[in-house]
């Protein structure tokens, strides 16, 4: 069970980042969507620290 939840917040942390510097390059990095990006990705990080942090 963890270590599917490991699994999927490392797969969708890797997606977010590879999704934000494309829009990025697209867009700039002030853009609206590259800012929500970033935030997602941030909020996916924190919980990946945490679970590695209760351990």
């Amino acid at each position: 069970m963890m270590l599917a939840k490991l699994l999927h917040l490392s797969r969708r942390i890797r997606k977010l980042r590879s999704e934000m510097i494309y829009v990025a390059s697209q867009k700039g990095l002030k853009d609206k969507e590259v800012v929500r990006i970033s935030q997602d990705l941030d909020r996916e990080i924190i919980v990946l620290q945490r679970i590695f942090l209760n351990k």
